[in-house]
């Protein structure tokens, strides 16, 4: 018997285990007297375990002995229900569309008429503004920083390029 079906087997004593894991290891139980031996061999086991109602652990972290409470009815539930992760997965998301449902506050904003004009005229100056930005920003373009940056460079290197097709050499520095 290899661990991988020991683990399965003690899974399902404990009531740990997948419906499917269930049904496949009560079929080979059924079927093979080692494996029924070692199921009801755990689950008497797991159900001692069970009926224990209270015991003292030592807490190595703390070094305190502490007493353990048995569960209630309503804790047993949830952490068997939770303990599968189909159900962990559903729960999840029942709980964020919950939550999105209950929380989701967004109204639309009422706004007065005073309100509505003043934001009018701002965004009419802001507007104002920006587009006489952009025209000052166009005109320095146009006269200053194209014909000098621009302009005067290309046009001298253009005389000089022009004067080297011609064979004429005016500045002597270039040869």
């Amino acid at each position: 018997m290899n661990q991988k079906l020991e683990n399965q087997i003690i899974s399902v004593a404990y009531g740990d285990a997948a419906l499917t894991t269930k049904i496949k290891i009560y079929f080979l139980a059924k079927r093979n007297p080692d494996v029924k031996k070692l199921l009801n061999e755990y689950s008497a086991t797991a159900d001692k375990v069970r009926s224990l109602k209270k015991e003292l652990l030592y807490n190595p972290v703390t070094r305190q002995t502490t007493l353990t409470e048995s569960k209630s009815v309503i804790a047993l539930i949830t952490s068997h229900l939770l303990n599968k992760p189909a159900l962990k997965y559903a729960t999840g998301i029942a709980l964020i569309l919950l939550a999105a449902i209950l929380f989701n506050t967004t109204r639309k904003p009422e706004y007065t008429e005073a309100e509505i004009k003043l934001a009018e005229q701002q965004i009419k100056q802001t507007l104002v503004f920006v587009g006489e930005t952009f025209t000052k920003a166009s005109r320095n373009l146009e006269k200053n920083i194209i014909p000098q940056k621009i302009g005067k460079p290309f046009s001298e290197n253009a005389e000089i390029v022009k004067n080297l097709f011609r064979g004429e050499n005016k500045n002597e520095k270039l040869n």
